[in-house]
């Protein structure tokens, strides 16, 4: 084995984490009954645009506000919409994740812009090349979670001195501590 190599691959991560200038994420809370309406999930985007397209590459994650969030009740909606929806490529579903207080964990390298708007259920559809490709595995929240009225943050930091490897290996690091309800780890 190349023992030698994994360790400079190690250091230079540790390098890249320490490099990072603002290691406190940015935070975007919102209600889930508040993007049923398109309009109100184009205001949400619109007020936020500026600080989602500051940087290229970013780790974020989709977490619950009060912990006392009825979870089941989530897993339960998001798994009849992803059963019933053709439309949409719905994240999968994490065995063993049901309890936690993060529904998803994710990286960009080009526009996180993007990825929230899929994400909050606008674009990626399967038959649509709408601002993010057929092919892409979102929540899609507006189609499943409005009247649960639920409280969600959306955090993300930048990352945009790492590699592409190193953003990934980040991106498993938390996948693996946040254990999120929605998402495989190493989505690249």
């Amino acid at each position: 084995m190349r023992i030698n190599l994994v360790k400079q691959y190690v250091d230079d991560f540790k390098n890249a984490l320490e490099a990072v200038e603002n290691d406190s994420p940015y935070i975007i809370t919102f209600n889930t009954d508040k993007i049923a309406d398109i309009d109100c999930c184009k205001k949400l985007i619109k007020t936020h645009k500026d600080k989602l397209v500051h940087g290229s590459k970013s780790v974020y994650l989709f977490e619950l506000v009060e912990i006392t969030t009825n979870k089941q009740m989530i897993g339960k909606r998001y798994n009849d919409e992803k059963l019933n929806n053709k439309e949409r490529n719905f994240s999968r579903i994490n065995k063993g994740h049901e309890t936690s207080q993060t529904l998803y964990v994710g990286s960009s390298s080009s526009s996180l812009l993007v990825r929230f708007r899929n994400h909050i259920g606008i674009g990626a559809r399967k038959d649509t090349l709408c601002k993010g490709s057929p092919k892409t595995w979102s929540l899609h929240l507006r189609h499943w979670a409005t009247n649960l009225n639920i409280d969600l943050r959306f955090k993300y930091i930048f990352l945009n001195s790492f590699t592409d490897a190193q953003l990934h290996t980040f991106e498993d690091i938390l996948w693996e501590i946040e254990k999120p309800m929605f998402g495989k780890k190493g989505g690249k």
